[in-house]
């Protein structure tokens, strides 16, 4: 087994500075600690967006040290050159053992779909077929964005075409019901569940770049709207919206936003999830003052407790301290990475 506490940093060749700004002084911002697993063996998922420069593959590279393993097999059919979340059935990635060994990796496709893979890489079927909608007399297409496992253990998929979030039976593939309906956000982008409610980053227009810094919450049970401005920041795009190994909302933020165009440094917020108050902004830097987070989009946390930043303007994913905000590492750099989304699985 590996030992998490040795990875190797890389070498910059020249000083970080570090700019982390604590923004509550309440028992709210205390973020504790993750306790890593000290001996643990994984690798990491990558989805490569395949506009602009990117691959339009789903990559895995070595959990050690970043070493590139290979793409897991795709066609024009199955992924279509775009994929997008990824979906694994492992709460707390710290916890990744061999009893995991049975569990599939779901893949949004680019084509309306969902593709299902073993752990080890292996294609196994596309699980949820080209889909097409329909709410209120209107047809939409799924076009997913953002896509998780719920409390009830089915598949919930947030389509950017319908501005929804449709839910799917996690063993058969089936269209269950419209579990958030059309509307309540103009542009979803990530979303998670905690034990009572769901949160949903509404983004910013791709076109204008303006509009959204919100994260709404939810009924985890019902779908039904509580607060629109649970979370409420002038300085917030969402993105990416992950639950942290401390219970708090972490989103990746670009803004303003420009949809690629001119990929604009970004940040990672972290918002209480008992108030929505801002706990703390991670936005390391190097000593020029330049952000070294372009463009972020895809969150996790490893099972080495640390916080990974893919960064899609310079085709990284970096390693923070979740606690401190303190810059670790750039953990990857690969060419044509643009890197939507990211997990781990137990190493082969």
């Amino acid at each position: 087994m590996k030992n998490s506490n040795q990875f190797k940093s890389l070498i910059l060749g020249f000083t970080l500075v570090l700019m982390v700004t604590a923004c509550s002084d309440d028992d709210n911002g205390d973020i504790p600690t993750p306790e890593p697993q000290t001996e643990v063996s994984f690798d990491l998922v990558v989805t490569s967006g395949g506009f602009g420069s990117g691959l339009g593959q789903a990559l895995r590279f070595d959990g050690e040290n970043g070493t590139f393993l290979g793409e897991f097999p795709n066609d024009a059919t199955l992924l279509n050159d775009d994929p997008r979340d990824i979906v694994i059935n492992i709460a707390d990635p710290r916890e990744i053992l061999d009893g995991f060994a049975n569990t599939n990796l779901f893949i949004v496709g680019g084509n309306n779909n969902l593709v299902s893979y073993s752990l080890q890489g292996d294609l196994i079927a596309e699980f949820i077929p080209p889909f097409t909608g329909t709410e209120n007399g209107t047809d939409f297409s799924l076009n997913a964005g953002g896509a998780v496992l719920g409390p009830d253990g089915n598949l919930y998929l947030g389509s950017r075409s319908g501005g929804n979030i449709v839910r799917f039976d996690s063993t058969t593939g089936e269209f269950i019901d419209i579990f958030v309906a059309t509307n309540d956000v103009s542009f979803p982008r990530g979303f998670v569940f905690d034990d009572d409610f769901l949160f949903l980053g509404n983004g910013a227009d791709p076109t204008s770049g303006i509009g959204g810094a919100t994260i709404q919450q939810y009924d985890g049970t019902t779908g039904e709207l509580i607060d629109p401005n649970f979370i409420s920041d002038e300085n917030l795009s969402p993105l990416d919206v992950i639950l942290g190994l401390d219970g708090n909302i972490y989103t990746s933020s670009e803004f303003p936003f420009v949809g690629g165009a001119d990929p604009m440094p970004g940040t990672v917020r972290v918002y209480s999830s008992e108030n929505g108050d801002l706990l703390q902004v991670i936005d390391p830097r190097d000593a020029n003052g330049e952000s070294l987070i372009i463009a972020p989009r895809g969150l996790g946390f490893g099972p080495d407790g640390l916080l990974y930043i893919s960064s899609t303007g310079n085709g990284r994913v970096i390693r923070v301290n979740p606690n401190t905000g303190e810059f670790v590492d750039i953990f990857i750099e690969f060419e044509g990475l643009n890197g939507q989304a990211l997990t781990f699985v137990p190493a082969n």
